[in-house]
């Protein structure tokens, strides 16, 4: 859920930039009456935060392969931990 999150606010960035620009123009006068400057910092500043939380969820997939499953000695009651092997 976080990678699409962060893929999303990319896009949003991207899109944002590009109304900053007047490359795509839908005929709005309240983007008319912002500043271009203004509009293509926002967009950079969303396109960074979705870059941010990409690199935070790939963080996070891989301290989940780095751990320790315990090996069993042993059935029942009567199992006992004598180790530990990483996945």
């Amino acid at each position: 859920m976080r990678k699409e999150l962060g893929y999303f606010i990319s896009i949003l960035g991207i899109i944002i930039i590009a109304l900053g620009f007047k490359t795509i123009n839908f005929g709005w006068t309240v983007l008319n009456s912002i500043n271009s400057n203004y509009t293509s910092e926002v967009g950079g500043l969303f396109v960074l935060i979705g870059i941010i939380i990409l690199l935070k969820s790939e963080k996070s997939n891989l301290k989940d392969n780095g751990k320790e499953l315990p090996i069993f000695e042993g059935t029942g009651k009567k199992r006992k931990i004598i180790g530990y092997i990483k996945n």
